[in-house]
């Protein structure tokens, strides 16, 4: 039987949380355009789901990262810094930096699509993530360590839209998909500058 598998938002759609990590019984209440869409995605699948048995489930994905993402964009914290350290430019920071986050390898994310693939079970939605927070600073901390240089940090005013933290709780998605990550963030980004490195990505030639 075809199944839709559908790459929503998992930090977006809850909004601000109440406590952490995330469950997927999380009340949503986003605080973004972009959270309020996946919502409203989400719920036209449970309701094709309800009223025509629509084989589907709903990933609620933390922030996926990795060696295809694109350097030069708005989105992906992580190739953004990654970028921006090789190439000796400031680093620009909405807020404090202390923003926590769940970031996840993308071969992690492509072993959840896959396990929700052969899932035969009643969940329809899972958080898929890596279950451990980290701040902008962090990640900046284990650039510095890659390319054993320091970089230079702009602050900027912070903004709204963004939840001061988020991370996600996997325990449904480890009992239901038998599924875990594997690749830890400070490896995951090392993993990410060695790819960019190896394959002579056009800003590093």
């Amino acid at each position: 039987m075809k199944k839709i598998i559908f790459i929503s938002s998992g930090g977006t759609v809850y909004g601000i949380p109440e406590k952490l990590p995330i469950t997927e019984e999380h009340d949503c209440n986003p605080i973004s355009l972009y959270g309020i869409q996946k919502l409203t995605i989400e719920n036209l699948f449970f309701y094709y789901h309800h009223q025509y048995g629509l084989n589907y489930q709903s990933i609620r994905l933390s922030n996926p990262y990795g060696p295809g993402q694109p350097a030069y964009s708005n989105q992906g914290v992580i190739a953004n810094f990654l970028r921006k350290a090789i190439l000796d430019e400031p680093i620009e920071i909405w807020g404090t930096g202390n923003v926590i986050r769940d970031f996840i390898y993308i071969s992690d994310v492509l072993e959840a699509c896959k396990a929700c693939m052969n899932y035969s079970g009643d969940q329809t939605v899972f958080n898929i993530g890596s279950s451990q927070g980290a701040s902008l600073i962090q990640i900046i901390g284990y650039i510095e360590n890659i390319l054993n240089k320091k970089v230079e940090i702009v602050f900027k005013e912070g903004r709204k839209q963004d939840v001061p933290a988020n991370v996600l709780d996997i325990s449904l998605a480890r009992r239901e998909l038998k599924w875990r990550p594997e690749i830890e963030l400070p490896q995951g980004i090392r993993l990410m500058f060695n790819s960019w490195s190896a394959s002579k990505h056009k800003f590093m030639i």
